[in-house]
């Protein structure tokens, strides 16, 4: 499960990364759940994901792990995510468990750990 601010509107929202089903639940400005789906994100038997601003632009991108298949990355444009793994230097494995995020190296990019 992430809990980040998805939308930006300061209120922290809940996203579950289940296997069968796919729900993001947003908290309104009355501290009520809703059920809101993210346009362009593949969440199909998803293991694991982790949302960061990773691209530095201000919005929340997420990693995404995968049971059967590769793990992917989706940068958020504009509210609708767009699968970007040519930006990153490795393959991703299969079974992705977890994700920690961090800046390892200092140069201002998060760095992604991959456990699986």
């Amino acid at each position: 499960m992430g809990v980040v601010d998805i939308d930006g509107d300061g209120w922290d929202d809940l996203y579950i990364f289940p296997s069968v089903d796919r729900n993001i639940f947003l908290k309104n400005n009355r501290g009520v759940f809703e059920e809101h789906p993210l346009k362009g994100l593949d969440t199909e038997d998803t293991s694991a994901g982790i949302f960061a601003d990773f691209d530095n632009d201000g919005d929340q991108d997420v990693f995404v792990g995968k049971f059967r298949k590769r793990g992917a990355y989706f940068v958020n444009k504009e509210g609708v995510y767009v699968e970007s793994n040519s930006n990153i230097d490795c393959a991703f494995p299969f079974f992705i468990t977890s994700f920690s995020v961090v800046d390892y190296n200092n140069d201002g990019l998060l760095d992604v750990y991959i456990s699986g």
